[in-house]
């Protein structure tokens, strides 16, 4: 199987198996990717084939760095609920200047048609986890004030940078105490 054809066949078969309330994305298709999103594209779920590997994940591209980070902050909140349902490969990542996501990635192997069933079975269970979160409208460009500690932990998810107080961490994500 080709890539463009590996490609063309994710949607239909996301679609399938997500529930109705979430099978209404709008697709974009690119050389070596397919994107999925609910009105925005800057904020889509994307399979990309990367050489020796394919990602599968999250992608926050607003032209704005702040707003990607906010973005991702949102989801860092719940990082361990994340965790529990998709698992610890699931990593969220300041992955350019501008650009954040969270993704997962596998070694690449032949473009199959079973290959196609676990990707978008992978695809529909990473947009049944996060996507009611981007429809209820949780995400927007305003300022986001998020908890960036997990239930019961004194200790940051993965804010390195977060201070110990609330307040104004020094990567710039406004902190609430838990």
């Amino acid at each position: 199987m080709k890539a463009w054809q590996f490609l063309a066949a994710l949607p239909d078969e996301v679609r399938r198996r997500l529930p109705p309330e979430l099978a209404g994305f709008t697709v974009r298709h690119r050389a070596s990717l397919v994107q999925f999103h609910y009105g925005d594209p800057r904020v889509h779920f994307e399979v990309w084939l990367l050489g020796r590997r394919i990602e599968l994940g999250l992608h926050f591209e607003h032209p704005d760095p702040e707003v990607n980070r906010r973005w991702l902050a949102a989801f860092d909140a719940h990082y361990f609920d994340i965790c529990a349902r998709l698992g610890p490969s699931f990593e969220p990542e300041l992955w350019t200047t501008t650009w954040t996501r969270l993704h997962e990635t596998w070694p690449m192997e032949p473009l199959t048609d079973e290959l196609v069933e676990r990707v978008a079975g992978r695809m529909a269970e990473i947009i049944e986890t996060l996507g009611p979160s981007l429809l209820k409208g949780r995400l927007t460009s305003e300022r986001l004030f998020v908890n960036t500690y997990a239930p019961g932990s004194a200790a940051p998810t993965l804010r390195r940078s977060a201070s110990k107080r609330p307040g104004k961490a020094n990567n710039g994500i406004t902190q609430e105490a838990h």
